[in-house]
Formats: C-alpha cells, structure tokens, sequence
C-alpha cells in the first residue's frame, strides 16, 4: 500500500474500532498520517449500491508522551476518541501530552 510504511501495521481492536501502530512517529506526523487516510476514506466509491458518505474520527495517543505502557496509552487514544466524536465526529484529535 502506497500510504504506509513497511513496518507500520493496523489491526482490528474491539468491534469497530481499529488501531494504528506508527513506530517513530511523534504527534504531529502521526496526525498527518491519520488526516491523509480520513481524506482517503472520504473519496472511496462504493458504487450506486454502497454506501455514501463515509467517514471516520480518531484519536492518537504516543510514546512517550501520553503513555509508556501499552494499557494507559490505549486509554489516551480512546479518550482522544471520544472527544473526536464529541467534537462532532469525522476528525482526528489528539491529547495534549501528559
């Protein structure tokens, strides 16, 4: 895929949630990352059937700054979410670090 690195991975986490691991990445280019794939989603056809519309929200959390075990940075990215969704969804949001 032209959109990520070799060494980046994505995986299905929980119902409809998915999670993006982006090794040496800091906040501001995790971000980046995340609003070029939300454009990317934005213009995909389905076709006259499919669904129209779509979107997605986000949050990011990162190493170091949010967390540096697993557990607590999963909980950052969730609340970075939830406020994404609150903000009126189909954006990405990240926490202020910790």
């Amino acid at each position: 895929m032209e959109r990520s690195r070799r060494h980046d991975v994505a995986a299905r986490f929980g119902g409809e949630e998915i999670v993006l691991v982006l090794p040496g990445l800091d906040a501001e280019h995790g971000l980046d990352v995340i609003e070029r794939l939300r454009e990317a989603f934005a213009d995909l056809d389905f076709g006259p059937e499919g669904p129209a519309n779509l979107t997605f929200s986000a949050g990011l959390a990162v190493v170091p700054g949010h967390a540096t075990d697993r557990e607590k940075l999963f909980r950052m990215a969730d609340k970075a979410l939830y406020e994404a969704k609150d903000a009126g969804r189909n954006r990405a949001v990240v926490l202020r670090e910790a």
